[in-house]
């Protein structure tokens, strides 16, 4: 009797546990959510190919061929498209979150002195143009960030100077030992 009465608490704790995260996930309404960010991504992938194929025919024809190809989006048409992709995906961001890639951003400008920018646009570290590598390492600092922590998604605890300061100091040793690494 008393084993049944232990496995009967663990399965209703169990059931319990499951009971507050399926009600968690809708409220937040993840699966929705998730929807609508893989929808946009894959109308953005589908953008950005059209784009390098429509770079590689403008590459191929001549000025006269280019002013006569009435096939060839306009950059208005591009636009609108990038637009519609955009407007499909609606989520709220929460504030916290959004101010930190706000943050990592007026962060990284501010590390970029002239001679810094000169660097990596020049490939010092053997890549040509290492600024967007290292903005993506830096978005990818603060979602790693944001997301250790133990209440996360439920709240994302952590000052968010703290984690800017992280994630800057990550960039920091990560481009130190690529310098390194490409020499």
């Amino acid at each position: 009797a008393n084993t049944n009465t232990i496995f009967s608490a663990i399965v209703g704790s169990l059931a319990a546990v499951g009971g507050f995260f399926q009600s968690l996930s809708g409220s937040c309404k993840y699966g929705e959510r998730a929807t609508m960010h893989l929808s946009a991504s894959e109308d953005l992938k589908a953008l950005c190919d059209n784009l390098e194929l429509l770079q590689t025919e403008a590459s191929q024809m001549s000025q006269d061929d280019r002013q006569k190809a009435e096939h060839i989006d306009t950059i208005g048409t591009i636009r609108s498209k990038y637009q519609q992709c955009i407007q499909g995906c609606k989520s709220e961001i929460p504030l916290r979150i959004d101010d930190a890639y706000k943050k990592i951003d007026s962060e990284m400008a501010m590390t970029w002195t002239r001679k810094a920018k000169d660097d990596l646009e020049t490939g010092e570290d053997g890549i040509d143009n290492v600024g967007p590598i290292l903005m993506a390492a830096a978005y990818h600092e603060v979602a790693t960030q944001i997301t250790r922590s133990f209440k996360w998604p439920m709240y994302i605890s952590g000052d968010i100077n703290a984690i800017i300061k992280n994630s800057m100091d990550n960039i920091r040793k990560k481009k130190k030992s690529g310098a390194t690494f490409w020499k």
